[in-house]
C-alpha cells in the first residue's frame, strides 16, 4: 500500500486527529493527498421531464495505486440552495455513471451541481466540482430579455482550451453531415490504452445568463480529518446518545446483515459517540441489523450529502435572448412531436434493487449441520437439538430458554456465552428463537469450540436459518435497529442509434445523438464511435472526457454541423 495512505489510514481513524507530518524550518509538510473531480453531461439545457446522463471522474495523487473514494455524492441544487436531487454514485477505477431525471413540476431557473467525495468534504467547497444547469419548465414564461446579461453558456470543465490535452483527440471523419446519416468519430489517447472514456453528441446550447460560478476560495489543506474517505467500500458513520441527548462513549455497536450468509462486525463509539462501519462497494440498499448496548439509546445515521452550498454562488437572471427563445421554443416542439410517436432511443437497465447477501459464512465450514428436509420433521426446534446435535443444550430453566455449546474435553459448557444467529443476526432472545415453526427452519450449523472473529469471542455457534432467510420469523428486539441503507448507483444507459432508425418514417427529433459512458480503448489507445445523425439540423458539440492511466483528466471538443440536403 502507497506509503502515504498508510499514513492517513491509520492517522484518521479518530476523526479529530492532526495528520500534518513534522515541522521543518517552521513549515508542516503536507501529507495530504486530494482528490480531483471531473462531471461529463450529456447535456446542460434540459426541460422538465427529460434526463440529463453523466460519467462522474474521480482521481487523486495516489492514483492508480490506490483508489480513495467508492462514492461520489452528487445533488442538483436550486436558487434557494435547496439539494432538490441527490444521487450516491459508486465508483469503480475512479469512475461511475448516473443521470437525472429532471421532475415535470421543477421550477425554471439556473440550478447548480453539486460533485464530491466524503474525503473531499475535508478540504471545503473550494475543492468541489460545481457547475451550472438550465431547467426550462415550458408551463413557466420568462420575464423578459436584457441583451446585457445573455451570451454563450460556458462550461470551462469540458471546453475551455487550457483544459484540452493533445494526448486525446477526436477527430469526427467530416465537419458537415447531411440529417439521418451515420458519422464516425475515432479517438486515440495513448495514455488510456486498454481504458474507457465517455463520449457526447448533442446539439449546441444556448447561453441564458452571463457570469460563472464562485463560491469558497481555493481548496484548503484542513488541520484535522473530520470526514473518512469511503476507501475500499462505503463508509457509513452514526451517533449514540442517551435519553437526554448526551454522547454515549466507549461502547459497543454490533451490525448483522439479514440473508441466507452469516456475517457479523463490531465496533466502539468515540469521544463524541460516533462510530463507523465499512460496507462492501454495492449498488441498491443493504439490509442492515444494528444492535445497541443498552434499548434505550437512540441511534442516528449520518447525513453524507452536504445539502447545498455553504457558500451560495453569485448568480444573474436567466433572461434568454431570442436566439435562446427560438431554441426552446423549438426543442419544446420537437419534445411534443416525439412523446406523439412514442419515440424512445434509450436503453436503460433498471436499478439494483435489495443487496443479495453472500452465502458465505464468516466461520466457513461448520463441524456439523443439520439440513431439516434430510430428517422425520419434529415437533419443535428444540427437539432437533436433543436429538440430533450433542454439543448443543438447548433447555428450558425456570420459565426461560438457554443454549450452551459443550466443552468436548470437559463435558461441560464453554464460559463465554455462544454466538446464536438467526438468519445471519446475531439474536439473544433464546425464547423466541424456540418459538420458530419448524417447518420454517431450512439448517442448524454448528461451531463446537471457542471461535474468535473480529472482537468477538463465541463460546461455540449456532447458527440457524430459514427457508426464506429473511429474518422475520423473530421479531426485531428492543436495542435492535433495522434499516435498509441505499448504497450506490451505476446505472448503465445507451442510446440506440442503429442504423435501421435513418430508415424509419418516424421523425427523429433527438437533440442529443449520442451518448455511451463505456467506450473501451483497444491496446494502442483508439477507439471509433459511430452514431446516426437526427433530423434537428444545427451546430452539434462533441465531448469526450476520459481518466488516464496515470490518474489525469483529460478532454477534448469538437463541432459539427447538421444540416439537410
Amino acid at each position: 500500500m502507497n506509503k502515504t495512505l498508510t499514513i492517513l489510514l491509520l492517522f484518521a481513524i479518530t476523526p479529530g486527529n492532526d495528520l500534518w507530518g513534522q515541522k521543518s524550518e517552521g513549515k508542516r509538510e503536507n501529507i495530504y493527498p486530494a482528490e480531483e473531480m471531473t462531471i461529463h453531461f450529456s447535456q446542460k439545457c434540459v426541460l422538465t421531464g427529460e434526463a440529463i446522463f453523466f460519467k462522474v471522474y474521480c482521481t487523486s495523487p495516489l492514483y492508480p495505486a490506490e483508489e480513495l473514494s467508492r462514492m461520489a455524492y452528487i445533488e442538483l441544487v436550486n436558487a434557494e440552495n435547496v439539494s432538490v436531487i441527490r444521487e450516491k454514485i459508486l465508483l469503480a477505477n475512479g469512475q461511475g455513471t448516473g443521470e437525472f431525471v429532471i421532475p415535470e413540476k421543477l421550477k425554471t431557473g439556473i440550478y447548480h451541481v453539486l460533485g464530491y467525495t466524503n474525503w473531499m468534504k475535508n478540504f471545503g467547497e473550494g475543492s468541489f466540482f460545481k457547475t451550472p444547469i438550465m431547467v426550462i419548465c415550458p408551463e413557466e414564461s420568462f420575464t423578459g430579455n436584457d441583451e446585457k446579461t445573455a451570451g454563450r453558456l460556458k462550461t470551462p470543465e469540458i471546453r475551455d482550451k487550457e483544459n484540452r490535452d493533445a494526448q486525446l483527440t477526436v477527430t469526427p471523419d467530416k465537419n458537415h453531415y447531411s440529417t439521418r446519416v451515420k458519422a464516425t468519430l475515432k479517438i486515440n489517447a495513448e495514455m488510456m490504452a486498454g481504458g474507457a472514456l465517455s463520449v457526447s453528441v448533442a446539439r449546441e446550447e444556448p447561453g441564458m445568463y452571463a457570469g460563472m460560478v464562485s463560491g469558497e476560495g481555493n481548496p484548503l489543506q484542513p488541520d484535522s480529518i473530520l470526514y473518512l474517505p469511503d476507501y475500499k467500500g462505503i463508509r457509513l458513520t452514526g451517533n449514540l446518545t442517551d435519553s437526554t441527548g448526551s454522547a454515549v462513549t466507549g461502547e459497543k455497536v454490533v451490525v448483522s446483515f439479514p440473508g441466507q450468509g452469516t456475517d457479523v462486525n463490531s465496533t466502539k463509539t468515540d469521544a463524541t459517540g460516533n462510530f463507523h462501519f465499512l460496507l462492501k462497494p454495492n449498488t441498491g440498499h443493504q439490509d442492515l441489523v444494528f444492535t445497541l448496548p443498552h434499548p434505550d439509546l437512540k441511534l442516528a445515521l449520518e447525513e453524507p450529502f452536504r445539502n447545498g452550498f455553504r457558500v451560495l454562488p453569485s448568480l444573474r437572471s436567466l433572461i434568454p435572448d431570442q436566439d435562446a427563445l427560438a431554441f426552446l421554443n423549438e426543442k419544446y416542439a420537437h419534445k411534443q412531436l416525439q412523446e406523439k410517436f412514442k419515440q424512445e432511443y434509450l436503453t436503460r437497465i433498471p436499478s439494483a434493487g435489495p443487496v443479495k447477501n453472500s452465502d458465505r459464512c464468516f466461520y466457513g465450514e461448520p463441524q456439523q449441520i443439520i439440513r431439516m428436509n434430510e430428517y422425520i420433521k419434529l415437533d419443535s426446534l428444540t427437539e432437533y437439538f436433543w436429538e440430533l446435535i450433542p454439543s448443543v443444550r438447548y433447555v428450558k430453566h425456570r420459565g426461560d430458554f438457554a443454549i450452551f455449546v459443550i466443552n468436548p474435553a470437559t463435558l461441560k459448557p464453554y464460559e463465554e456465552a455462544p454466538g446464536v444467529f438467526i438468519d445471519g443476526v446475531l439474536y439473544p432472545d433464546y425464547n423466541k428463537i424456540a418459538a420458530i415453526p419448524v417447518e420454517q427452519v431450512s439448517r442448524i450449523a454448528i461451531i463446537a469450540k471457542v471461535y474468535y472473529y473480529h472482537d468477538f469471542t463465541f463460546g461455540g455457534i449456532v447458527d440457524i436459518h430459514t427457508r426464506n432467510g429473511d429474518f422475520k420469523s423473530v421479531p426485531v428486539l428492543p436495542g435492535m435497529v433495522r434499516i435498509m441503507y441505499p448504497l450506490g448507483k451505476t446505472p448503465e444507459i445507451r442510446y440506440n442509434t442503429v442504423k435501421e432508425a435513418s430508415r424509419s418514417r418516424m421523425p427523429d427529433l433527438r437533440y442529443l445523438i449520442c451518448w455511451d459512458p463505456d467506450i473501451r480503448l483497444n491496446d494502442q489507445g483508439e477507439a471509433v464511435v459511430d452514431f446516426y445523425t437526427s433530423d434537428v439540423e444545427g451546430e452539434y458539440v462533441v465531448q469526450v472526457v476520459g481518466l488516464s492511466s496515470d490518474g489525469k483528466i483529460m478532454q477534448d471538443s469538437r463541432t459539427i454541423s447538421v444540416r439537410s440536403d
